[in-house]
């Protein structure tokens, strides 16, 4: 494969290079967890710091250790999840979007989309929704 030649084929990004900067910044400068939280990976899992904003003091911090196959399943989740929400933030400027809805497919589903500020609809208490405001306050 690597003896293959090849030709890369790009076109001229629409908005310009600045644009294609500001995308490919998004997964450089910005990481879902950083090196400092991670404690330890071992037979047990992966071990790290996580923040409990509900509890207040040295409380706060917490340690928590998952299984690898588990930490990475959250791991992506999140990643997605925050990729999927700048990708409706860019596009409400341009469509004038309201809000970003969800269907949780379970309990922990709702739970995780609750955490980002997900709030669930009266009628149809499994569908979520996320004002563009707070969608957009999740990226300072």
């Amino acid at each position: 494969m690597r003896k293959c030649e090849g030709v890369v084929y790009a076109k001229r990004p629409f908005a310009g290079p600045a644009a294609v900067l500001t995308y490919l910044s998004r997964y450089t400068h910005r990481v879902a967890i950083s090196n400092t939280r991670l404690i330890a990976m071992d037979m047990r899992g992966v071990t790290f710091r996580w923040k409990d904003y509900r509890a207040k003091g040295h409380t706060r911090y917490k340690a928590m250790t998952l299984g690898a196959d588990e930490f990475m399943r959250r791991f992506l989740l999140h990643t997605l999840l925050m990729d999927a929400l700048w990708r409706s933030l860019d596009a409400a400027a341009q469509i004038a979007a309201m809000a970003v809805v969800v269907d949780a497919k379970d309990k922990a589903a709702k739970a995780f989309y609750a955490h980002f500020g997900f709030t669930p609809l009266r009628q149809r208490p499994a569908r979520m929704f996320s004002p563009m405001k707070t969608v957009a306050s999740l990226f300072p």
